[in-house]
Parts: structure tokens; C-alpha cells; sequence
């Protein structure tokens, strides 16, 4: 499933290769992809032709394409959606559902979705903020995104202080940048593959996908622990579980 590092990877390479370009002619192979614009594919493609790419932003996993004349093109890749920019006269893809041309022969537009529970929509008067995700707070990445009141708002625990959720916080912020840097390099071939195929950033995970391989630091073979369809990963000796609380009948808690 495509996440923030993934879908900023995206958002780079149409800043790249289509702000400042024209939609000159939208084609939809599959309706489902534009479900959520109420206009329909026609009404969709019609919205767009003629509108001038005016920039690229995000907003958690969706991004938008502001347009000349203050609306925006919003998407989101689900989990297997791809936005390519390919050259006009190449292979159509085998899941291609939308394709947009441009005012240049060089590069098209294509949204390709195996799964198609991605989409994308027309978001009126949305170029500096579609309304369809104001709710969505910015990320530590966001240039715009407050360090301060992030802290102040963390619930005070028993255990972190405002010193060290202030730690954390850079230490999220070192982890998305070394992902984008990591997958920064797979859109310079106009690809991004979002099914693990590429290597991308698996290629500097330590744990995650390990299971039964040594930890890198001690040796010890890794574990899998399965929750809610998820896996996690992890060293049982460099991650050791925490201990259990236990609490008698007289409600003094005992450490097993």
C-alpha cells in the first residue's frame, strides 16, 4: 500500500514533469476510479480539459494537482494505484484506467489501479486545500507544521517527557526523509512500482519482512507477531516485550 514517503515520491515527479503543462484531452477506461467525482466520467473529463497544472501538494497519502482556475485534481492511490508519466505513443499498461494528455509530445498523464481502490475526483474551488480533506491534520514534513503545539497536545504519560516526544518527533522526521531519499530515485525512470517489485525502501529495513534472519545488531533470529491482519516485526532481544503488571486483591500492582 502506498504511504506518505511513496506518494510524495509521486507528488515530486508531477511537479517535475507537468506544472506549467495543459490537460488537453481526458480519456476514462473505467468508471470506478472517478466514482467519487459526482460529475461522472464525462462530466470529469470535461472539468478538466483545457485547465492548466498550476502545481503539486499533499495532504497525508492524497495529493492534488492545483488547477489555472482554482479548482484541483485529487487523488489518492489506494493500494496498488500508480500516476505515471509515460511517453504518449508507450504500451498502455495493463490496469491503465485514466489517461490524460497534454499540450506536449513529450509526456502524458496515466492513473493505473489494479485493485482500483484508488481514484481520482475534480475538488471544486480546491487548489490551495481541497474541502474533501481539510480534516486531515499536516504531517511532520509540512513546512507549515507546528512542533510546539504537537508537543502540547501529546496526552502527558508516565513515562515521556516533553523533552523526549520533542526527540521522537525528529526522529520521525530523520525516518520520512531518509524514505523519500530512498525512493526518490525510482520516478527518475518514470515508474513507480508501489508492490514492493522495485526494492525501494525495503532495502533499508531492519526488521520488517525479516522474520527468522539475525538482527543486525545482535544476531538474535527476528519474530513475526501477527495483529488485526497485520504483521510486526521485531528483536526479542534488542525490543524485549515489557514487563506485565499483575495487580493483587488488594490492588498494589506486582511486577510478574
Amino acid at each position: 500500500m502506498p504511504e506518505l514517503p511513496e506518494v510524495e515520491v509521486v507528488r515530486v515527479g508531477l511537479d517535475r514533469h507537468a506544472v506549467g503543462r495543459t490537460i488537453t484531452r481526458v480519456e476514462v477506461l473505467h468508471p470506478r476510479p472517478v466514482r467519487r467525482d459526482p460529475r461522472g466520467p464525462e462530466g470529469f473529463a470535461a472539468a478538466l480539459a483545457g485547465r492548466r497544472i498550476v502545481g503539486t501538494r499533499r495532504r497525508g497519502k492524497y495529493l492534488w494537482l492545483p488547477l489555472d482556475n482554482g479548482d484541483a485534481l485529487l487523488g489518492h492511490l489506494g493500494m496498488s494505484g500508480q500516476f505515471l508519466v509515460q511517453p504518449p505513443d508507450a504500451p498502455a499498461e495493463r490496469h491503465l484506467r485514466i489517461r490524460l494528455a497534454l499540450d506536449t509530445p513529450d509526456v502524458e498523464l496515466r492513473f493505473v489501479d489494479q485493485r482500483m481502490f484508488g481514484g481520482l475526483s475534480v475538488s471544486a474551488g480546491g487548489a490551495d486545500l481541497p474541502p474533501e480533506i481539510a480534516h486531515i491534520a499536516r504531517d511532520p514534513l509540512d513546512p507549515l507544521f507546528d512542533d510546539e503545539e504537537f508537543v502540547a497536545r501529546v496526552r502527558p504519560g508516565d513515562r515521556r517527557t516533553r523533552a523526549q516526544v520533542r526527540e521522537l518527533l525528529d526522529h520521525s522526521r530523520d525516518v520520512m526523509r531518509e524514505a523519500l531519499g530512498e525512493g526518490g530515485t525510482s520516478f527518475d525512470a518514470l515508474y513507480v512500482n508501489v508492490n514492493g517489485e522495485s526494492g525501494y525502501f525495503d532495502r533499508s529495513l531492519h526488521a520488517y519482512g525479516r522474520e527468522d534472519e539475525p538482527c543486525e545488531r545482535c544476531g538474535t533470529p527476528l519474530r513475526r507477531v501477527a495483529f488485526m491482519n497485520r504483521s510486526s516485526y521485531f528483536c526479542p532481544k534488542c525490543q524485549p516485550a515489557p514487563r506485565r503488571r499483575r495487580v493483587t486483591h488488594s490492588g498494589a500492582p506486582v511486577a510478574d
